[in-house]
């Protein structure tokens, strides 16, 4: 075995306190792909849980855990360890925590974790490891009818799930044990169970066969993984309380500069007014203006899918408020959380020409003459709101299906009421506001986590809605010139500015599909997506090119002149976006949503329709009715011209659904 990662490899501190639940996870195994497995699951699953705090540990090149001393404090022991053997400082800890009866969850080869360790594997594990069925295939996954209700496994989406890798050998557990799911292989009478709990001391431990990565992309079992983590700690939900979303300078922008009003505008949404709007050591402060005068302050650019976090100090009593997707008059209604610092106002109100929902008797729990810390989330295209202040649940709400007159992005505001009889110096101050935008999706298709990584819903897969991309690494694509052209980090697929020219190609052939992808781009980049793409010759042209390129600076950066087509969303070659304005700012998260069956194909970029044509009545050269009728799906590396930028685009949650031809 050889392990390169030593020592601590990565801490993951997750939203909580001083009280936090302590988690140690312990990750190698002969493929070395443990490490990447449990690194997107806590950043998927657990990261913002309420009160949990994770420490992933790999071996180093003796084989020895450095900073494993940190178990004495432990919670919970996450074993994802094929057969290691314990140096004696390691395995005396391993020894306490046993000792101790405190839980352990182990994953696939950490069943048999440690080979010098009895205890662990027939007690705590309970299982009897006899190897492998390696030539019987994956094994189908079903859930024995005493399971049916138990809350590690009740309504996970077994009809859609599927194992993959071999079948461990671990009858017969010991009498500790209590089965949740079974494993069967073709060949092979008996069944063997591939997740159980166990009760060894007294502790409520875990542990499963599966684990394989491309298990970690399978829904199901990601889920049963969360709820086994809640359940070895003792939560009763199993899920804990749902996570505040943290935001920093690792994984969100920041919207104020602290010095100007650089980027933020006192028009163009529904509420303008005269209010007064200043900066004043680092802060951003309103008051009311002239006449007593209200107005809004808002960003200058729309958003849709977000996470906005801020801290305000609003005196007492005033009205303020933060507004979501603010669109001028008559071009639809946005939705504000409240923020009425007055006698008989409410806190976390969500109110739309009207209150939607109600929060009274809240004037309480915004803290006087203090900075408190609100943390909204807007998402879906039928608008869910979540907020939280000073970390408690403060509002959740959802438009109902089918409601009309609301927007679907827009502007965000902070509010300052106006036609108060207050004092001149009354004011509503807010610091430190950040944003984190979150893809463009359709709720009853795709659930998103707070890293914006999508997961396909039961409708999406009975829709034969399949990720193209599985997160985790290169595979089912040809890379090209080479794989060192590009890597995967955290559900990201990165094409750096080292390497030349090519593409990387899906290695599935497609005709007729919808196809769903997220991206961004850096300074000067130029890349696109290529479709029907013939495995011989320019695939701009065997199939067709959807462009994708840094619109802001290309032709001052090359000092040259980009075609209509060639602008983000341009057909290649073909035809111009209809509208040009649809690219996010660089850096920024961008959604093409694709749709081409026989000759027609329609483009929406971050949800504006860019062009529905028949391919065949286009001025294109080859004619469309001459070009490969199947191929490749392919990602560009056409170049950058910023030579200084280290990695020039992004991709990620890249979906395709095949469909009959109509």
């Amino acid at each position: 075995m050889n392990h390169t990662t030593t020592g601590i490899l990565m801490t993951l501190l997750i939203a909580g306190s001083s009280n936090a639940d302590q988690v140690v996870l312990l990750a190698a195994d002969e493929e070395n792909q443990a490490q990447q497995s449990l690194e997107n699951f806590v950043a998927d699953k657990l990261a913002g849980a309420f009160e949990l705090e994770c420490q992933i540990l790999t071996p180093n090149d003796q084989g020895a855990f450095e900073g494993l001393a940190s178990l004495s404090e432990a919670d919970l022991l996450v074993v994802f360890s094929d057969s290691h053997t314990l140096d004696a400082e390691n395995r005396a800890v391993i020894e306490g925590y046993i000792a101790s009866g405190r839980p352990i969850l182990a994953i696939r080869s950490g069943c048999n974790g440690f080979e010098d360790l009895d205890e662990y594997s027939h007690g705590c594990v309970a299982a009897n490891f006899l190897g492998v069925w390696e030539d019987k295939g994956s094994p189908s996954v079903r859930r024995p009818p005493a399971a049916i209700e138990h809350p590690l496994v009740a309504g996970l989406d077994l009809a859609s799930f599927k194992a993959h890798g071999p079948l461990y050998r671990v009858l017969p557990l010991a009498e500790t044990a209590t089965p949740l799911l079974m494993g069967k292989v073709v060949g092979v009478r008996e069944a063997e169970p591939v997740a159980w709990t166990t009760g060894f001391r007294g502790s409520s431990s875990f542990a499963t066969t599966l684990g394989t990565p491309q298990d970690f992309a399978e829904p199901a079992f990601r889920e049963m993984l969360a709820r086994a983590v809640f359940w070895c700690l003792g939560r009763e939900d199993l899920t804990g309380k749902e996570p505040v979303p943290v935001l920093d300078e690792s994984n969100s922008v920041s919207i104020f500069d602290g010095e100007s009003l650089e980027g933020w505008t006192n028009h163009g949404g529904r509420y303008d007014g005269n209010a007064r709007w200043t900066v004043e050591d680092g802060v951003i402060v309103g008051r009311q203006g002239p006449a007593k005068s209200g107005g809004l302050l808002y960003t200058n650019r729309p958003y849709d899918n977000f996470i906005l976090s801020f801290e305000t100090l609003i005196d007492y009593p005033f009205d303020s408020g933060v507004f979501l997707h603010m669109v001028p008059r008559g071009g639809g209604k946005g939705i504000q959380v409240t923020l009425d610092y007055r006698p008989g106002g409410q806190i976390g109100g969500i109110y739309a020409d009207g209150f939607l929902q109600q929060n009274p008797d809240s004037t309480d729990l915004l803290k006087r003459d203090q900075w408190n810390q609100v943390v909204v989330r807007c998402v879906d295209n039928d608008m869910h709101v979540t907020a939280w202040l000073d970390g408690e649940l403060l509002a959740d709400y959802v438009t109902p299906k089918g409601s009309e007159g609301f927007a679907d992005t827009g502007l965000i505001g902070i509010q300052v009421h106006g036609g108060e009889n207050v004092p001149e110096t009354q004011r509503a101050m807010f610091r430190n506001l950040r944003i984190r935008e979150l893809p463009h999706y359709d709720s009853e298709l795709f659930t998103v986590n707070d890293r914006g990584v999508l997961t396909p819903t039961e409708a999406a897969t009975a829709a034969g809605w399949t990720p193209l991309f599985n997160g985790l690494n290169l595979d089912g694509w040809d890379p090209r010139p080479g794989p060192a052209s590009y890597r995967v980090e955290e559900g990201v697929m990165i094409f750096p500015n080292e390497g030349g020219g090519g593409e990387i190609r899906s290695l599935g052939l497609y005709r007729n599909f919808e196809l769903r992808l997220d991206f961004k781009i850096a300074k000067g980049a130029n890349s696109g997506l290529f479709l029907r793409a013939a495995p011989e010759g320019d695939p701009a042209y065997s199939g067709c090119e959807i462009q994708i390129i840094d619109d802001f600076n290309w032709e001052t950066l090359t000092d040259s002149k980009l075609q209509p087509y060639q602008f983000s969303g341009g057909l290649y070659g073909a035809m111009a976006p209809r509208i040009k304005s649809a690219l996010r700012p660089l850096g920024d998260w961008n959604t093409y949503l694709v749709r081409y069956v026989g000759s027609r194909i329609s483009a929406r970029l971050n949800g504006y329709l860019l062009y529905d044509v028949d391919t065949f009545e286009l001025d294109a050269k080859p004619p469309f009715a001459e070009r490969a009728e199947r191929g490749f799906i392919g990602l560009q590396r056409h170049g950058i011209a910023d030579k200084e930028v280290k990695d020039f685009a992004w991709f990620r949650n890249i979906f395709i659904r095949e469909i009959d031809e109509e």
